[in-house]
């Protein structure tokens, strides 16, 4: 509590890049997601939680968790990104996918150096995760998830 009201007392004037939001105790798990579903509403990306009786520490610690939906789906690769320099150079760094509602974007999370050293061929299906969708409809940060063997690339469509 302190800390909101310091934040308050230093950024009290309403501003157009942020806000400042109360925080609260998470009641337990359900809870949790029906928040979580009410932010998502407002175009929010998730809930920020943290361990009630951990200090404050800057930059990323295991007492925070980003909580956020989390959706799969499949898309045809149409090219693959090739790293130019250091560790990834010559290697996949990046998918150029075409999901079944026609949208195009690059899959860059996820890919792990078995996937870099062993990638999907042009016209192979894989599966991404991403946590919602941009206005345009374009998945938000699509991650690698797996290749479809072939008799599960349009399974579900």
């Amino acid at each position: 509590r302190d800390r909101l009201e310091k934040m308050q007392e230093v950024f009290g004037t309403p501003s157009p890049y942020f806000k400042l939001n109360d925080y609260r105790l998470c009641e337990g798990r359900e809870s949790l997601f029906k928040d979580l579903k009410e932010i998502e509403k407002t175009k929010g990306d998730g809930i920020i939680i943290r361990d009630a009786l951990s200090r404050y520490q800057k930059g990323k610690n295991r007492a925070v968790l980003e909580v956020r939906s989390s959706f799969e789906d499949k898309g045809v690769v149409l090219a693959l990104k090739k790293g130019k320099a250091g560790r990834l150079e010559g290697k996949v760094v990046g998918i150029k996918v075409r999901n079944f509602e026609g949208k195009e974007f690059i899959v860059k999370t996820g890919i792990t150096d078995q996937v870099r050293n062993n990638p999907p061929g042009i016209g192979d299906y894989i599966t991404y995760s991403y946590c919602g969708v941009i206005g345009d409809g374009t998945p938000k940060v699509p991650a690698f998830v797996k290749i479809n063997d072939k008799d599960e690339e349009t399974e579900g469509r």
